[in-house]
């Protein structure tokens, strides 16, 4: 969905309420650095699949109040650097 040669993207303000599915999102957005999806309504999304898979650059994540209630199929594809902190913040 997005350009692999963005470094920095801020979608926090997207008005996505009519989205039911989200499949690859991010994926190998390899030079993407600072990804800010704070905010972010998923409430009407039943499937999120595969939103990182290929970001090996990613280095902060801002998932700060992520809505994701009604998700039922759920796989970020989260590098491996980054899942501590990220669990640690959409648990929160």
């Amino acid at each position: 969905m997005f350009y692999n040669k963005l470094k920095v993207l801020d979608i926090s303000n997207f008005n996505i309420n009519k989205l039911r599915e989200s499949l690859e999102m991010f994926t190998f957005c390899s030079s993407l650095e600072n990804l800010n999806i704070s905010n972010l309504n998923l409430s009407h999304v039943y499937k999120l699949s595969g939103m990182f898979i290929g970001c090996s650059k990613l280095k902060e994540l801002n998932v700060t109040n992520f809505i994701t209630n009604n998700i039922e199929y759920l796989l970020f594809g989260i590098p491996e650097h980054l899942k501590k902190s990220i669990i640690k913040k959409y648990k929160s």
